[in-house]
């Protein structure tokens, strides 16, 4: 009985982690990007920062137009140049804000 109480406090914060990452991904998809950011920031701070919840919260930033705080958001947790997926994020972030030299930099 106790094995299984651990068990399920294991596995609880797992299934949690891929429901918040279901929610994220059926908002995007459904262009609700308000309610996917609000799912995705959630999602960010259970998973302590894992790089592909971040680079859902820095999409669903992009897609509101919150460009600066995709970018600021993806250098917060150090993934702005880790992947060409990031790195292209953080170009297209930087020159809708009309930061052409630090789009140039990246």
């Amino acid at each position: 009985s106790t094995s299984a109480r651990a068990m399920a406090a294991i596995v609880a914060p797992e299934a949690t982690l891929e429901r918040l990452r279901s929610l994220v991904g059926d908002s995007l998809g459904k262009h609700m990007y308000a309610n996917a950011v609000f799912f995705a920031d959630k999602l960010v701070s259970i998973s302590g920062g894992h790089p592909d919840d971040v680079y859902r919260l820095a999409q669903a930033y992009f897609y509101t137009k919150q460009f600066r705080r995709a970018v600021h958001v993806l250098r917060a947790y150090s993934i702005s140049q880790s992947s060409v997926r990031c790195c292209y994020l953080s170009a297209k972030c930087l020159l809708e804000s009309r930061e052409y030299d630090e789009a140039l930099a990246l």
